[in-house]
């Protein structure tokens, strides 16, 4: 039997596949999970492999990177790899993530640049929850001259803020638009940046995927993007990490739906928090076994 955690995990992420892929049948359903859990797995041991010293040996240089501005990356295969890639080739870099992650990578990173013989200084770390984040970013590119990474598809940050609508297959992803809006007022540079799954290794270093560089045009930043992503995720779309979280950044008006017991119900039982609950999958709902 599952973990109970693993079991949660997979409800979720049929129930959020489903609101976007709704032709799927059960079998493919449980087909793409366990491609997606397997490429994760995949995904985790390369980025535990890929120290920094070893990475710097590959010599790798970006060219793309040459003026300073944002990527915007996402959860997608082993994307824990961008930054250390842009490191290793001597690119100066911000991250901007929550702080429990900066916490966790940050010391990370101490270890390992200290081992590669890199400056500290290298990786800045932006909290996107701070207040001041926005002015945080301009500082990183404008006085800094960092490339700032910025994965748009983790909804963190302080405020509800404005977001945009993308389509994913047949439903939405939102994005928080202050990111762009900071572009255009600053005619920052914007470009995406994320790695490549179609020509994956087993052995060797991913390619970054560099999206075209758009500047000073908010509409265009995110039309660019957008097209990035679709292209992105319809490559491989069980590489995309966030399919068990997509529920947590939808900002369209859920309701609950009362249940047609003259259909078919499709349920899967979980259990959390030490209750037990079916999980309606059409429809996103839980409801608990008393």
């Amino acid at each position: 039997m599952e973990p109970t955690k693993n079991v949660v995990s997979k409800a979720l992420w049929y129930a959020n596949v489903l609101q976007h892929k709704l032709s799927l049948k059960p079998e493919e359903l449980e087909q793409g999970y366990m491609q997606w859990r397997h490429q994760r797995e995949e995904f985790a041991a390369l980025s535990h492999e890929s120290s920094l010293i070893n990475l710097k040996k590959q010599s790798i240089y970006y060219p793309e990177l040459a003026t300073p501005g944002i990527l915007i990356s996402f959860h997608f295969g082993p994307y824990r790899l961008l930054p250390r890639l842009l490191i290793a080739a001597g690119h100066q870099v911000a991250l901007i993530a929550s702080s429990d992650v900066i916490q966790r990578e940050r010391a990370w990173y101490d270890k390992e640049l200290l081992t590669a013989e890199i400056d500290r200084n290298t990786l800045s770390c932006i909290d996107a929850s701070n207040p001041r984040s926005l002015r945080s970013i301009l500082n990183a590119v404008l006085k800094e001259k960092r490339s700032v990474i910025v994965f748009i598809d983790a909804d963190e940050g302080s405020g509800e803020g404005a977001y945009h609508k993308t389509q994913l297959f047949n439903g939405f992803v939102y994005w928080r638009t202050n990111i762009f809006k900071l572009a255009e007022r600053f005619n920052i540079q914007i470009r995406t940046a994320y790695m490549d799954v179609e020509s994956f290794p087993r052995k060797g270093i991913p390619k970054i995927i560099f999206g075209k560089a758009v500047k000073g045009n908010y509409a265009k930043c995110l039309e660019t993007v957008s097209t990035d992503f679709h292209r992105m995720i319809t490559g491989n779309w069980t590489a995309w990490e966030n399919w068990c979280l997509l529920h947590r950044y939808d900002k369209s008006t859920s309701t609950k739906k009362a249940l047609e017991l003259v259909k078919p119900i499709w349920v899967m039982p979980c259990i959390y928090g030490g209750k037990k609950y079916f999980l309606d999958i059409l429809n996103r709902q839980f409801f608990e076994l008393r």
